[in-house]
């Protein structure tokens, strides 16, 4: 991925080479770029982009928190 903070855009590359160009959205957290079927959104460490509403590609970070130490972080 390839982001354009000035322009509000980002390219994506999907494994079979295919690039998408996507349109920075208003969101009131995290970041949403879309463009007519494609859509990549994300907030914190989490990031997914779907194609026409399902799920092609997701990174979600889990921690888990005892007694305010960080005991396990899962990607």
């Amino acid at each position: 991925m390839v982001f354009n903070n000035t322009k509000g855009t980002v390219k994506a590359y999907l494994d079979g080479g295919e690039q998408i160009d996507l349109v920075e959205e208003k969101t009131a957290a995290g970041i949403w770029y879309k463009i007519n079927q494609h859509e990549f959104r994300g907030k914190g460490n989490d990031i997914t982009l779907r194609k026409d509403g399902e799920i092609i590609f997701e990174r979600l970070m889990i921690s888990l928190i005892y007694k305010q130490k960080m005991i396990l972080t899962m990607y």
